[in-house]
């Protein structure tokens, strides 16, 4: 216990380098290993070059999104000034907060390279992630707030989205048909691919 956290709402999400078996077992999906034996095309692709796999439980989304909305203020204004970034600009502006500011950054990293990267070098064959990510963080989409995420170019070489609320029970997605590609996760699935989608009804974080 001398390496147990005190200092969150919900410590367990930072035991994943010192107990990372239990972490395993409370926050990675119980389907993840069975699609480290599937082919590429085996993976649910709603459009080119988006794969969609089980990532984590739904203990995961609720602990992170409820860690988040137990910090007073924590999410940014969605304005495209942004003194969290070098630049102070951010060209795409979502309601979001950044991994940094929770010290989980480290944390997720570890699940980029444990589970995440693992899944990519299956889809997209010859490349090898560096296990690195500049900026991770939780987009909140709400009807009071932001609604949607504009059209936009990635520049990451791969992108991960994963859903942490129940699609059609806790939020309704609404593709937009104009833009492509359009990636839809479900619940506790991380898909590959960046998403131009509408969220129509009360609370979405991803």
């Amino acid at each position: 216990m001398e390496n147990y956290t005190a200092l969150h709402t919900n410590n367990d999400l930072w035991q994943i380098f010192v107990n990372p078996t239990d972490w395993k077992l409370n926050y990675i999906h119980k389907d993840y290993s069975k699609f480290l034996e599937f082919k590429r095309y085996q993976f649910p692709s709603p459009c080119p070059d988006v794969f969609m796999f089980p990532l984590v439980t739904e203990k995961f989304a609720w602990h992170i999104v409820h860690e988040l909305e137990s910090i007073p203020n924590i999410f940014s204004s969605g304005q495209n000034q942004d003194t969290r970034l070098a630049g102070g600009y951010e060209n795409v502006p979502t309601v979001d907060v950044h991994f940094t500011q929770i010290n989980f950054q480290q944390e997720w990293l570890k699940v980029l390279k444990d589970y995440i990267a693992p899944m990519q070098r299956l889809v997209f064959e010859g490349y090898s992630s560096k296990n690195d990510a500049y900026l991770s963080f939780v987009v909140k989409y709400d009807m009071r707030g932001q609604r949607k995420l504009v059209p936009h170019h990635d520049a990451a070489t791969f992108t991960t989205n994963t859903a942490l609320n129940r699609v059609g029970i806790d939020f309704e997605v609404i593709p937009l048909p104009t833009f492509s590609p359009s990636s839809l996760s479900p619940p506790a699935r991380m898909a590959e691919g960046p998403p131009g989608l509408h969220h129509a009804r009360t609370t979405a974080s991803v």
